[in-house]
């Protein structure tokens, strides 16, 4: 899924979502982020559901959660921060259709920063160090970068400059046969073209360097 750090946790208590969403408000208007909040009815049982329309998919009922989503970077996806009503963080798209009273599933949220600059990666994971020693009971975080767990800004660079030279090598096999691609008659046939154009290009490479 591209360089990207996945969280999850619980909160202290539950009676801190105020504090937290407040805080994390004034953090992102602090820094220049946009942010959007969800203020959904604790009091209702979670009855969320995925909808297809004309216009695409979207989110209809409600999905029991509170939080924020912060947007550090165009180039960046969300930050989320959305809570059920015991405190524990969720993905919102892993909510849907999510069973309240299932105390033993532990959802994990995530945040891709590859096409970001390093330095947007960075602020993500010193802005999640503050967060769990702050407000979390219990705080978990694998960062594909190293940087939670190093805080090696070089080794992060690396990664980053390693899967960006990977992903333009794909674009260049790909465009180089952009007619063949469009010769695909089926979402599958396109597929398999791609991971036929790929391994031969991935073959060739090989060779040279060997």
């Amino acid at each position: 899924m591209g360089l990207t750090i996945h969280y999850s946790g619980q909160l202290k208590s539950p009676a801190l979502i105020k504090d937290f969403l407040a805080e994390l408000a004034d953090i992102a208007d602090s820094m220049g982020w946009t942010h959007q909040v969800i203020n959904d009815d604790f009091s209702k049982e979670p009855d969320a559901r995925l909808v297809h329309t004309s216009h695409g998919a979207e989110i209809q009922g409600n999905l029991g959660l509170k939080g924020i989503s912060i947007s550090p970077h165009q180039e960046c996806e969300p930050c989320t921060f959305f809570f059920d009503r015991d405190g524990r963080l969720w993905d919102i798209v892993d909510a849907i259709g999510r069973q309240h009273d299932d105390k033993e599933y532990v959802p994990w949220v995530h945040v891709k920063t590859q096409f970001a600059p390093a330095d947007v990666h960075i602020s993500i994971i010193k802005l999640l160090k503050y967060l769990e020693k702050v407000y979390f009971a219990r705080f978990q975080v694998k960062d594909e970068g190293s940087y939670w767990q190093t805080g090696d800004e070089k080794v992060l660079r690396e990664k980053l400059a390693f899967l960006n030279e990977k992903l333009d090598q794909v674009a260049a096999a790909l465009e180089n046969s952009e007619e063949e691609l469009k010769s695909a008659a089926s979402e599958s046939e396109l597929a398999d073209k791609i991971e036929r154009i790929l391994l031969e290009r991935f073959k060739r490479r090989s060779g040279e360097s060997s």
